[in-house]
């Protein structure tokens, strides 16, 4: 019999059910119904639209350009496109309940509503998962019910739909309700198997992200074999899946590693096509997963044998790590781990941080001699020309009469390709003089690269980036420059500029290498900067060695997303500098024009910072909500009063008064209250002394 415990987790899952699947297709039904583009696709009805594809994120933008049926579109994406291409209210007034509106909710309202409940599942209480009784809810499934009827007849009378359509789709509705609620078992592993694997060889026809052509299957050597064979063991990838240890166990963790450029992403890569979980984890097996509920799919899983990849171990954040321990602790045996890491790193990943698993650990091998010709002529297509073939084949040839530390650099894939390429691009370049000298021109082939990116964008592409600055940062080919010789040398082939945003993006391609970020420090203009999201970890780093004077930070995407967000705020709470934030991802996803804009000022010799778990903090962020009183400008002074009260008797508290002019000459005022429904305020901290201008 299952406990509790076990049946108000089934209800939760049930609950999330009924909203991110019976929600979405009650908001894709009037989609349907509404949408006003005929018979032309969503990307040329936005597209003739003077905002064409502005609001939309980027990975929404690629399924509307892509064409991807809105069967597959979420809930967020849906709610989009009804306010664009369906012929609703524009205001945003009309969709967001407020005190003033009617009793009576309209379509916009409802319609907010759904989208609202759907944001509120994306990152649940952990308490959620265990208070979610029978009755609670079955009380929820009314009040869905509900609110799911009303979409569906607002919609529907909008788009003169006849009365027995639209009561034939709300039965449809509810009788799906009733399935999710006591649904115990549906398909089966074997149809839910067969199901996957339908899709699996239709999709890797119509997705191959990754050129399984271009790919060298790698050798493994076995490092720890005393586990596995008397004697050390060169593994191929089909063996290395299945390898098992002495007393005959399978192992559950397999640790893979190799230095940079020996292949361990390109092995993860490799895996991943071939195998379900890369459609499971990329929400391409839309008709398996929807033909069983959430608590059967989560059954599947644990019964089913299943590769969790996880590719660069040694750059994972604290979190990340935790999070696969916590995956470790609950696998079952059916389950294997296979982790990605530098050696220096992967030593640490041993028995101590898998004292429950069998693990195998192996090294990739290096490239031999007819390895490097294939893989030479798998992965540069210029060699297309018989000069160029001639020219790669004695670069082959005399790899084999190198110097041994030279001949063993050789063996690294992403070396050999990269000095391949400046083989043919200089007929001067002699790799076997030394490492010094490889390395060198190596490094001055990608800085060339990156000034001219930095120069035409800056804001380099993120493949471009990848490649920028790749041999300092991994430390390629065991030779040195320092870090103050690379500084100088970028910034005078930027014409000594010091733009913040070009220094953000070197550090950037660096991987913020601390001697570099130092270097940088002392050449980046501080009397303003901009900082956009991809610009968060980049400024912190900055701000052990220099501050700005003044800056903006510019928020476009969720905010509980961007780990790096608190450490900067932390930080400039603790600065003498005028802050400006801007929270636009609330407004993007609202299709709002409002922007929130606060100025920090602070005195570094009585700082007073407070977490917001032991605060009230009113006026600023309280609950998810963002109080403030908007005013159009005028020429009075606007006084904010600002108290803060401690939930602990031992803090000392006290009301901070400021003032803030706004320089215009109208006198409306109005007072507003916007809700951020989205913000981790568990994670936010606040200033005691702030002015928060809108």
């Amino acid at each position: 019999m299952a406990s509790l415990t076990d049946v108000n987790r089934l209800n939760f899952a049930r609950y999330a059910r009924f909203i991110f699947t019976l929600g979405q297709r009650t908001m894709l039904q009037a989609f349907h119904w509404l949408y006003k583009g005929g018979s032309m696709s969503l990307y040329d009805f936005l597209s003739s639209q003077s905002l064409e594809l502005k609001g939309f994120f980027s990975s929404e933008k690629e399924k509307i350009k892509g064409g991807e049926d809105p069967l597959g579109m979420d809930i967020t994406l849906l709610y989009k496109l009804l306010r664009r291409t369906c012929g609703l209210a524009e205001d945003d007034k009309a969709w967001i309940p407020t005190p003033e509106s009617p009793q009576e909710t309209s379509l916009e309202q409802a319609l907010y509503q759904l989208k609202e409940l759907r944001g509120g599942l994306g990152h649940p209480h952990p308490e959620n998962f265990i208070k979610i009784s029978d009755k609670k809810l079955d009380a929820q499934m009314k009040e869905l019910r509900a609110l799911y009827s009303k979409v569906l007849t607002l919609a529907g009378r909008k788009a003169n739909q006849k009365k027995c359509v639209v009561e034939s789709a709300i039965s449809t509705m509810e009788e799906k309700f009733l399935q999710e609620r006591y649904s115990e078992s549906g398909i089966t592993e074997s149809e839910f198997l067969n199901m996957s694997y339908l899709e699996l060889s239709l999709q890797h026809i119509l997705i191959g992200k990754f050129d399984t052509s271009k790919y060298l299957e790698p050798r493994f050597m076995v490092e720890n074999f005393k586990q596995v064979t008397d004697s050390p063991t060169v593994i191929l990838l089909n063996d290395l899946l299945g390898q098992t240890c002495k007393d005959e166990s399978r192992s559950q963790v397999i640790v893979v590693v190799g230095e940079t450029g020996a292949g361990k992403t390109s092995l993860c890569h490799q895996i991943n096509t071939r195998d379900v979980h890369y459609l499971l984890r990329t929400k391409i097996l839309p008709y398996a997963t929807s033909a069983c509920d959430t608590a059967e799919l989560t059954r599947f899983m644990a019964r089913l044998k299943i590769l969790w990849l996880v590719d660069g171990w040694d750059e994972a954040t604290r979190e990340a790590k935790s999070l696969l321990r916590e995956l470790l602790e609950i696998q079952t045996t059916s389950h294997t781990v296979l982790i990605a890491s530098r050696p220096e790193l992967g030593a640490a990943l041993s028995s101590d941080t898998f004292p429950m698993q069998e693990f195998l650990k192996v090294s990739l091998a290096g490239l031999n001699a007819n390895e490097r010709k294939e893989l030479l002529f798998r992965n540069m297509p210029e060699i297309a020309s018989q000069e160029s073939e001639r020219s790669i084949m004695r670069f082959i040839y005399d790899i084999g009469h190198f110097k041994e530390p030279m001949e063993k650099e050789m063996s690294n894939p992403l070396k050999l390709l990269l000095t391949a390429k400046l083989w043919l691009e200089d007929p001067k370049f002699e790799p076997n003089s030394s490492l010094t000298h490889l390395y060198k021109t190596n490094m001055d082939m990608q800085i060339k690269h990156l000034i001219k990116k930095l120069r035409d964008d800056a804001s380099p592409a993120e493949d471009d980036a990848e490649q920028v600055l790749e041999m300092r940062a991994a430390g390629f080919f065991t030779a040195e420059i320092s870090a103050k010789s690379l500084a100088n040398m970028l910034f005078l082939s930027l014409d000594e500029d010091r733009n913040p945003t070009k220094w953000f993006e070197v550090l950037h391609s660096c991987r913020y290498q601390e001697d570099l970020v130092e270097e940088a420090a002392l050449r980046v203009d501080t009397t303003k900067w901009n900082v956009t999201d991809g610009d968060l970890k980049a400024s912190w780093e900055f701000f052990y060695h220099v501050f700005p004077k003044e800056i903006i930070i510019t928020i476009t995407s969720d905010p509980k997303r961007l780990s790096d967000l608190d450490i900067v705020l932390f930080a400039v709470a603790r600065m003498n500098v005028k802050v400006h934030l801007h929270l636009n991802w609330h407004s993007r996803d609202m299709n709002h024009n409002i922007h929130h804009h606060t100025n920090i000022h602070h005195n570094n010799i009585h700082p007073h910072i407070h977490h917001y778990n032991n605060i009230h903090h009113h006026n600023i962020i309280h609950h998810h909500n963002i109080h403030h009183t908007t005013s159009t400008p005028t020429s009075t002074t606007t006084t904010t009063s600002t108290t803060t009260t401690s939930s602990t008797t031992t803090s000392t508290t006290s009301t901070t008064t400021s003032s803030t002019t706004t320089p215009t000459s109208t006198t409306t005022t109005t007072s507003t209250t916007t809700h951020i429904h989205h913000i981790d305020t568990d994670k936010w901290f606040f200033l005691h002394d702030v002015t928060t201008c809108f």
